[in-house]
């Protein structure tokens, strides 16, 4: 992983979800430039890293849990809460209380 602005590890230990760019202090609500944050999903085994996250707007602030990555966008014109499933490598479109009321159930059992 070359540079990390902010992370969390899977359950498991083995894979870490990442953004390259800190955004420690930085506006970005509807930015769309060459810095909005994108995510990435880094091996800690074979060291390799695929993007998980497309488009023009910020996505930030991971946080793994069981099979999912939760995280905020602005994608929609509003920062949101947005889910990453693992297996399927299927993002969820933004179903923010159903994805909230799941990922709390989630942490905690």
């Amino acid at each position: 992983m070359p540079e990390a602005g902010s992370a969390d590890y899977s359950p498991d230990s083995t894979r870490m979800v990442y953004s390259p760019q800190s955004r420690d202090f930085r506006p970005e609500k509807r930015y769309s430039g060459g810095m909005a944050n994108k995510l990435y999903i880094f091996d800690l085994k074979d060291l390799r890293h695929r993007q998980i996250t497309e488009g023009p707007r910020a996505t930030r602030d991971p946080m793994w849990v069981g099979e999912n990555i939760y995280f905020n966008s602005d994608r929609d014109g509003h920062f949101n809460l947005y889910s990453y499933n693992v297996a399927s490598a299927k993002d969820n479109p933004g179903h923010a209380e159903q994805s909230l009321g799941r990922a709390l159930a989630q942490f905690r059992s």
